[in-house]
């Protein structure tokens, strides 16, 4: 493995150059974005409108969705205090933006220097390559989506770059030790790369190095499981266990575990990510065979692939696998760096951007959907916000818990479990039947609920009325119709007249449909 080149005036030439594409990119994506949403700013998932009403009651000293309710529906233990930290600068729903952005930048500057290094400076073909590279790490879209992951690819990619330099310098910086820490905090997933970076920093004499972020964190998950059993949550979040099986029965939710890791090991393997995943895999071990410079990147960066095809998952708008795939991207370009400088140049050129365009092709996809999945979120989940706020205040009852919750002072019950302790015990315990639904409902306050009718086979009470229906196009939503279901009989006119004014103040491409109870 080759040294990497100098930090040269043409090597930050190079990286700044690649942060100038991206932010054009960004820039670019965020007017498209703008104008499929009619001139709204709405990102592209709801999910970081969950962690924007999380961090907003970190501000309060709460750790909940609800006054006076715990719940622990963030998946990354990080992210809602870095949100709290920008609502507190006023920067308000803006705030996962701005901090997407800085890290997107961030990933395309390390990139930039990877590949002056692997091409030897030549800016044109590190300026093309860095496009295909941008989109193997989901660089555009993923910001947009506001949620932790562009944070943990920058951490994941420090990691590897870091080892790169103990590999071929001796040195293990102070960037490493804080990416070391910051990946798990950001995202669960980041403890087996963090894990893999500590030991291959003990066994190769870097023993202060490895002990920092080993005891950081230690302390830190340590705090976070006594705050959470203190609270009397488990020490997984709720959006963790609900989404994740194998989770749950790591935490004694019930589950079993190699049945849970069969099962995802199954769902995983017909993902063409997870298929280039293996072979990236394959590669790094065959690596890591040639020398121990090669061998301090490729075996961790393998390892932790290896355990995310185990137990982690794929897909969700391409986010939950990305940064494992930019992870092993820049540990293969790194460590075949000699062989590849080996071949002519055309042909290194044309295999290169042919690998690297055939790996990002399922991300450029999700970087040309990013403005319909806004409009998505602005004509469904942000309507739904809007009816819980401005037509209908007041206790509701959701199963898909985001923009209904985020600036929003009335109690919202999530009855699929992310936001409601309760909820989510009843649905891992097999309660969740029309009984047990309507006692969950009925110490909420909540008159009505707005929900995927199909989510709940079988376990919607008979007593509830469904009053009305809002159909939505469907591009990132997990379903195109939201029910309206009466819970309060005494509410029915008040709702009645509440769904009349929603109705006139849709857009067009959507539509209410409201029904007669008792039919």
């Amino acid at each position: 493995m080759n040294a990497p080149g100098l930090a040269s005036n043409g090597r930050a030439r190079s990286q700044a150059a690649l942060v100038l594409l991206c932010g054009l990119g960004l820039v670019w994506l965020y007017f498209a974005l703008i104008r499929a949403t009619g001139g709204h700013f709405v990102y592209a998932l709801d999910d970081p409108y969950i962690h924007l009403a999380l961090a907003e009651n970190l501000l309060q000293g709460h750790y909940g969705i609800n006054s006076g309710e715990v719940a622990s529906p963030s998946s990354s233990i990080l992210y809602p205090i870095l949100l709290a930290g920008t609502l507190a600068l006023g920067l308000g729903e803006y705030g996962p933006l701005v901090l997407n952005i800085v890290a997107s930048l961030g990933v395309a500057w390390l990139l930039g220097g990877v590949l002056h290094d692997l091409l030897e400076g030549r800016i044109g073909i590190v300026l093309v390559s860095g496009l295909m590279l941008l989109l193997v790490v989901n660089g555009f879209g993923l910001a947009y989506t506001g949620m932790e992951h562009t944070l943990h690819v920058l951490a994941s990619l420090l990691i590897v770059t870091g080892l790169a330099r103990v590999a071929i310098e001796d040195v293990a910086d102070w960037t490493l030790i804080a990416a070391i820490v910051a990946a798990p905090l950001l995202r669960f997933e980041g403890l087996a790369l963090a894990g893999t970076a500590i030991v291959t920093l003990w066994v190769t004499g870097h023993r202060k190095a490895a002990l920092i972020p080993a005891a950081l964190l230690v302390i830190c998950f340590g705090l976070f499981v006594t705050t959470m059993l203190r609270l009397g949550l488990p020490v997984l979040p709720s959006s963790v266990m609900v989404k994740s099986a194998a989770s749950a029965a790591v935490a004694s939710e019930g589950g079993n575990f190699v049945q849970a890791i069969a099962a995802n090991i199954r769902q995983s393997a017909i993902r063409p990510q997870a298929l280039g995943l293996g072979l990236g895999i394959a590669l790094l071990l065959f690596a890591s065979s040639r020398g121990r410079a090669e061998q301090i990147v490729a075996m961790p960066v393998a390892i932790a692939a290896l355990a995310h095809m185990i137990v982690g998952d794929f897909g969700w708008f391409s986010r939950y696998e990305v940064y494992i795939v930019a992870a092993v991207t820049i540990a293969l370009l790194i460590v075949w760096r000699g062989p590849f400088r080996a071949l002519s140049g055309q042909v290194k050129v044309l295999a290169l951007i042919c690998a690297l365009y055939f790996t990002g092709a399922p991300y450029l996809d999700t970087t040309l959907r990013t403005p319909a999945a806004a409009m998505n979120v602005e004509v469904q989940q942000y309507q739904l916000h809007r009816f819980v706020t401005e037509f209908y205040p007041g206790p509701v009852a959701v199963n898909d818990l985001g923009w209904t919750s985020w600036d929003n002072d009335d109690y919202v019950l999530d009855l699929w479990g992310l936001g409601s302790e309760e909820a989510r015990k009843l649905a891992a315990s097999g309660q969740r039947t029309p009984e047990g639904m309507a006692d969950l409902v009925a110490g909420s306050g909540a008159t009505y609920a707005m929900i995927y009718e199909e989510w709940f086979p079988g376990q919607i009470p008979a007593e509830w009325c469904r009053i009305a229906q809002l159909t939505t196009p469907r591009e990132t939503a997990a379903s195109g119709t939201v029910e309206f279901f009466l819970i309060e009989p005494e509410s029915e006119e008040a709702l009645r007249d509440a769904l009349a004014r929603f109705a006139e103040a849709q857009p067009p491409v959507n539509s209410v449909e409201t029904f007669a109870c008792g039919t």
